[in-house]
């Protein structure tokens, strides 16, 4: 009896940091890696780092397809991007400082082969990279 009581709070303890440590999953801040199925689906990401798009022509073949224009996408933009086939990312909808992500046959792509400038779209995510611009109240002159 009494080594059962002894293995008990021996393994109490234990258990008790493990489980306080693990948190919920919301916590994990993980983004999967560009090549994972994960990204099949548009899925909504704030950018932690500046980053440069590019505007292709998207009639042509893709071995011919050429840079039309080149944007810079600020840190903290809430996107909507995807990894298509033919370029690393891809984005959906409008984006922040450029417009629409599709135009025709034109549309933007970021061609950096890493997901390190991409965080998941959460309430602690918003808080640590997105700035709300504040507007200036102008005074009235008379």
């Amino acid at each position: 009896m009494m080594k059962k009581k002894w293995l008990i709070l021996a393994i109490l303890p234990a258990l008790v940091l493990t489980f306080t440590s693990i948190g919920s999953l919301e916590d994990v801040q993980a983004v999967p890696a560009q090549s994972s199925h994960y990204w099949w689906k548009p899925r909504k990401m704030i950018t932690t780092k500046k980053q440069s798009l590019w505007k292709i022509n998207g009639s042509e073949p893709r071995y011919e397809q050429r840079l039309v224009q080149k944007k810079n996408l600020k840190k903290g933009s809430i996107v909507t991007v995807e990894a298509p086939a033919n370029w690393p990312w891809a984005f959906i909808g409008n984006i922040p400082g450029i417009g629409q992500a599709t135009e025709g046959r034109y549309f933007w792509v970021n061609n950096n082969d890493s997901n390190k400038w991409l965080a998941k779209y959460n309430q602690k995510n918003l808080k640590k990279y997105h700035k709300k611009t504040t507007h200036k109240k102008v005074a009235k002159s008379h």
